[in-house]
């Protein structure tokens, strides 16, 4: 196969690109049309709903999200219920639902 097998955005958060829609929707254009895989990874701290419900459309895979954090037994995920604690509980259904 000629061309590129794996093409690697590492410019920071990626959810600060300027077009954060229309960098998923070239990565989704390749990896329908070139076989390719596309993966997004984030911090996830300027995710807000109007970006998470664009992001949506684009069909994501609510069992492919991860959420992690620097510690074990569940700290940080109770940070993040804490800090977080309006879009968490909402979550990717909660999302879909929303209007905008």
């Amino acid at each position: 196969m000629d061309g590129f097998n794996v093409i690697l955005n590492s410019n920071g958060e990626s959810l600060g690109h300027p077009d954060i829609s229309s960098l998923v929707k070239s990565s989704r254009y390749l990896s329908l049309t070139a076989d390719m895989a596309s993966t997004l990874i984030s911090l996830g701290l300027l995710l807000s709903f109007i970006t998470a419900a664009a992001l949506d459309s684009y069909n994501v895979d609510p069992g492919s999200v991860s959420v992690s954090g620097l510690s074990s037994d569940g700290f940080m995920a109770a940070q993040l219920g804490i800090a977080y604690s309006d879009v968490l509980k909402i979550g990717v259904r909660g999302i879909r639902r929303r209007t905008v």
